[in-house]
């Protein structure tokens, strides 16, 4: 490994072909390409950590998303179809959203599943929560930019009530900031702040559509976020939930919840949707992704047709 990075490290004009990359047409794209310039900009990353590049996500090629180059690499060079552990969400989020007449990304950190529902449902308004204000930023004028009116961003966290509450920025890792101390006491840097939260029936009571689609990660605030979302779960506006379940939330009984209230529960194992009657336990590196739904494997499984998936059911 140390070789390859010496010789990485040796490549010319990486600047020059970073740039290229992060607005290299989606067709041509390739995971080969993606490895290969994620560590060339690791290695230009060292040399210029406040260059930013634009990019079109590997979503389309009319999208141009100015980002840092230390940001992921798959926002940068990858494809959906690379991003391990949320490819799943993307594409199932596209599928379900024809049943659909709004959508909420609640807890969009840099936008990517925003900006690709934004493409695959142009639409729906989407609603991008962020509590993190620098990000919410970005992506309110990424939007602007990208001529995406379609798309509202709203810089509050979803919680079990609206107010304000304490937040705690992940400043050793973007992806990771919460509502709850976890990552704190797990070791990470973080800042104690204060936010705007929102529960999601008070901004449904604002925002009256009929059929939502909810994807959700906020990182061990799930419990947080369904007790704020109580009302709408019970005049039947979920249509759709895809969450996040980290460790804590399953054993604290989220999926013992969630089919309590009436939903059918699926473990997203990447393209398989494997309906669960209880939580067993099962688990995938890297997949931590589950589907609530109305809809019964049979009537999911219709629903699914043509599409990349497999349901299977209990």
């Amino acid at each position: 490994m140390r070789l390859v990075d010496a010789i990485v490290g040796l490549i010319p004009f990486k600047q020059a072909m970073c740039t290229w990359a992060a607005l290299c047409p989606v067709r041509y794209r390739s995971r080969l390409s993606y490895r290969l310039f994620a560590k060339l900009a690791r290695t230009l990353a060292q040399a210029r950590p406040q260059l930013r590049l634009v990019s079109n996500l590997g979503i389309s090629d009319h999208l141009h998303v100015r980002l840092p180059i230390q940001a992921q690499a798959n926002y940068l060079f990858g494809r959906p179809e690379d991003y391990a552990g949320e490819r799943c969400v993307l594409f199932l989020a596209r599928h379900l959203a024809r049943d659909c007449d709004a959508i909420a990304d609640i807890g969009a950190n840099w936008g990517y599943h925003t900006f690709f529902l934004s493409v695959a449902a142009p639409a729906l308004p989407i609603y991008s929560f962020e509590p993190n204000t620098s990000l919410s930023t970005f992506v309110r004028q990424s939007a602007a930019d990208n001529h995406l009116p379609q798309v509202h961003c709203v810089n509050a966290a979803i919680a079990e009530r609206s107010g304000t509450m304490n937040f705690y920025l992940n400043t050793s890792d973007d992806l990771s900031s919460s509502l709850t101390e976890v990552f704190a006491l797990g070791g990470h840097h973080v800042e104690k702040t204060t936010v705007a939260a929102l529960s999601f029936d008070d901004f449904r009571d604002r925002h009256p559509h009929q059929r939502w689609l909810l994807k959700v990660d906020v990182e061990s605030a799930e419990f947080q976020f369904l007790a704020g979302a109580m009302s709408s779960i019970a005049q039947g506006s979920v249509r759709y939930l895809i969450i996040e379940l980290l460790a804590a939330a399953r054993k604290d009984g989220f999926v013992a919840r969630m089919l309590a209230l009436g939903f059918y529960a699926y473990y997203l194992n990447d393209l398989r949707i494997e309906q669960v009657l209880g939580d067993d336990g099962r688990s995938t590196p890297g997949e931590y992704n589950w589907l609530f739904s109305m809809d019964s494997p049979t009537e999911l499984t219709e629903r699914m047709r043509g599409s990349e998936f497999n349901v299977v059911a209990a």
